[in-house]
């Protein structure tokens, strides 16, 4: 068995994946919970009972939409994913991939976590970030990082989420008056026979 304490996070990850763990969560997963999934096989996570993290519901507002489009077409006819090289646009995608995996379609602006998620040096990142701001992909919002058509989605879709909230709330209402109208007394006499 490998003693997997002395190997460093980058190495700990492709030991991960090979055993099953995938997705953003590896990325974000610090060193000594890496090491615990290869020892135990144990995700950290709400399912764990020795979980010290709480998992929260969002407010109805903040609450991502449960569905959300990915407008592939808009992405590539847009004229700021025209100007990008191709491996400026590989960087795009994962940015954008990342912000759709988030709650409002937006990432916190932090260079060094960014530059992790995306598995390659800060500086190199930094390089990138600059080309996706000058052709426009790249925005910021509120100290948060997005691109316009996510923006856009996730808006649109936010919109049509709090109205089917709205809805639903007033069909609610007009379910239980009309289940109260119908619980109240008749004036109508009993039908059948009185003996």
């Amino acid at each position: 068995m490998d003693d997997y304490a002395k190997m460093t996070v980058k190495e700990l990850r492709p030991l991960v994946r090979k055993k099953g763990w995938t997705g953003a969560e590896v990325l974000n997963a610090k060193k000594d919970e890496l090491v615990r999934y290869l020892e135990t096989g144990e995700k950290p996570g709400a399912d764990n009972i020795n979980n010290q993290h709480i998992q929260c519901e969002p407010d109805m507002e903040k609450r991502r939409p449960p569905k959300v489009y990915f407008p592939v077409t808009d992405i590539l006819t847009a004229p700021d994913w025209a100007m990008l090289r191709p491996e400026s646009r590989r960087i795009a995608l994962d940015i954008a991939y990342m912000a759709w995996a988030e709650i409002d379609g937006m990432i916190a602006d932090d260079d060094w976590r960014i530059a992790q998620r995306l598995d390659i040096p800060e500086e190199k990142w930094l390089e990138y970030r600059k080309i996706l701001e000058r052709s426009g992909w790249l925005i910021q919002d509120n100290g948060r990082l997005t691109n316009e058509i996510i923006k856009r989605e996730f808006d649109t879709a936010q919109k049509h989420y709090m109205a089917a909230i709205v809805s639903g709330r007033k069909g609610g209402k007009a379910s239980a008056a009309n289940k109260q109208a119908t619980l109240k007394p008749s004036s109508r006499p009993p039908t059948g026979r009185v003996e």
